[in-house]
């Protein structure tokens, strides 16, 4: 089975995927702007086997920062676009700033944490990364990444995904996690990489012919 890839950026495994000259198979979407809202990100985290699994609980998500309790005296995290990962399209406010400035937008009660931790899931291993930095975005920054060792996976139908944890708050759900720049690029080989994603998209036949639809899923 050949498989192309469809990217918005750039990996250092990309290049075991096929050639343009080549009829793929299947193809691996793995887009950065994969027009998925941030709520139905954290909607597919209640799923129970990603809580029990990590032994943790999903974020407290608002839909609309307008409909805050007045008088509340904790800091939050404004998504000013609820459609970006990795640190990007959210600010930190307090609670009564966020509601005056963007009562329309979505929000979650932050968190102060020295570090996040990224469960990351390629093909049948997963590995749990820690992150940390002088922002208050542990991901952001001047980041120190750490390799935190393997842990058992958790076989949703998706070869290559992430999830984000700061500590026992499930924050994120990402299917196109750069690797890149952290310590899997000097643990796994580029063919290796690719070889753990074609051996699980033949394995699951639930994904897609042409690509991963996880809007259709969540």
């Amino acid at each position: 089975m050949k498989i192309a890839l469809h990217s918005d950026f750039r990996d250092y495994y990309d290049h075991e995927f096929c050639g343009s000259f080549e009829t793929p198979d299947i193809t691996l979407e793995r887009m950065m702007e994969n027009g998925i809202h941030r709520k139905k990100l954290i909607k597919f985290l209640h799923k129970p086997i990603f809580q029990e699994a990590l032994n943790a609980n999903v974020i407290t998500f608002c839909t609309k920062l307008k409909r805050l309790p007045r008088g509340c005296n904790l800091d939050i995290v404004v998504y000013l676009d609820p459609y970006k990962h990795a640190g990007e399209g959210k600010i930190l406010m307090s609670a009564a700033e966020a509601r005056e400035k963007y009562p329309d937008h979505p929000g979650s009660f932050y968190i102060p944490h020295q570090f996040t931790t990224k469960f990351l899931q390629i093909g049948k291993l997963a590995f749990l990364l820690r992150y940390s930095s002088e922002s208050w975005m542990s991901n952001c920054g001047d980041v120190n990444i750490e390799l935190l060792g393997t842990t058992v996976p958790i076989h949703i139908g998706h070869p290559l995904y992430s999830i984000d944890m700061v500590g026992n708050r499930l924050m994120d759900f990402n299917t196109s996690p750069g690797l890149k720049g952290t310590p899997i690029e000097k643990l796994l080989r580029p063919e290796q990489v690719y070889n753990l994603i074609h051996e699980y998209m033949e394995k699951y036949e639930s994904y897609p012919k042409q690509g991963l639809r996880i809007k259709e899923r969540i």
